[in-house]
């Protein structure tokens, strides 16, 4: 019998992903957002918690991939009432609608919630969020860590790749140098960009062979930022010069940043056959499904 999958921010980016890459394999999908994208998508809004547990009884699924969050990190800064009501409270009454002897969980978190002193982070480093984001997906970690023993926690960053909506680092930076934009771009913050359809296809063997706990899973090269952009103006055959190399602390962002971040990926490498890919064959890829 084909396991049901509940992929819950299915109109995102690694949402769009998951399914992709579940629909190659044996199970039953059901996807579920607030923006809903695809004429298969249900509306779901995790901030209401009536209609959260209603929808969960209707779908009955065997995994829930909870995916959606409030990620825009300088709007969570701003106002954090409202990121906490979704990247918390979300959570929270997603948990609290699940049978939680038969259903797991498998939700998506992020290295910001490291202080980015002294990256790249293992699992098993201790956390230090700097900004309201951070703090609240390490909160969530551990609603979804006390609530159940059957979950999976995937840590990524820096997620890139084919996206409906195009609001990723990479798709943004493209569009907004074909319209002919000067783009500030730091030099100073370091991170492990990640392949959206190669995160999704490594999750969907974490959860076929039944693992549990934390990984980490994200591209094994680290970067800087603007390093970062000018491998994909070189990809999509666009001018260097628009880029403007800065500092963080020029680009004045409400939110803190984790400067030398990014994550170890020891542990996923070990006990996985599919192979994390670099940013430079990601890239490749992108371009693609892009033009």
């Amino acid at each position: 019998m084909k396991k049901k999958v509940f992929i819950i921010g299915a109109s995102g980016m690694i949402g769009e992903a998951l399914h992709k890459i579940y629909s190659r394999k044996e199970y039953d999908i059901v996807g579920g957002d607030k923006e809903v994208l695809e004429n298969d998508c249900m509306f779901v809004d995790i901030t209401e918690r009536d209609s959260v547990r209603r929808l969960i009884s209707q779908v009955k699924p065997d995994i829930v991939t909870l995916t959606a969050a409030l990620s825009h990190v300088d709007y969570c800064e701003e106002f954090p009432q409202e990121s906490e009501k979704v990247n918390v409270d979300g959570v929270q009454n997603v948990l609290d609608a699940i049978d939680k002897e038969k259903v797991s969980i498998v939700y998506f978190s992020s290295d910001y919630i490291f202080d980015g002193l002294n990256g790249p982070y293992a699992e098993i480093d201790e956390p230090n969020p700097l900004c309201v984001y951070g703090r609240h997906k390490l909160i969530a970690e551990k609603l979804v860590q006390n609530a159940l023993k059957n979950y999976l926690i995937i840590r990524t960053t820096w997620v890139y790749g084919p996206e409906a909506r195009g609001k990723n680092f990479v798709l943004s930076l493209v569009t907004r140098l074909k319209n002919k934009e000067r783009i500030k771009v730091p030099f100073d913050q370091i991170g492990s960009p990640t392949y959206s359809e190669n995160l999704a296809e490594v999750v969907e063997e974490l959860v076929q062979k039944g693992k549990t706990g934390i990984y980490n899973v994200a591209g094994p090269v680290l970067v800087d930022r603007y390093s970062f952009a000018r491998e994909i103006c070189r990809v999509f055959g666009l001018p260097e010069n628009m880029l403007l190399p800065v500092t963080t602390q020029e680009l004045r962002q409400k939110a803190k940043r984790p400067l030398k971040a990014g994550l170890k990926v020891h542990k996923v490498m070990k006990e996985m056959e599919t192979p994390l890919i670099g940013y430079e064959a990601g890239l490749r890829f992108t371009r693609k499904s892009y033009v």
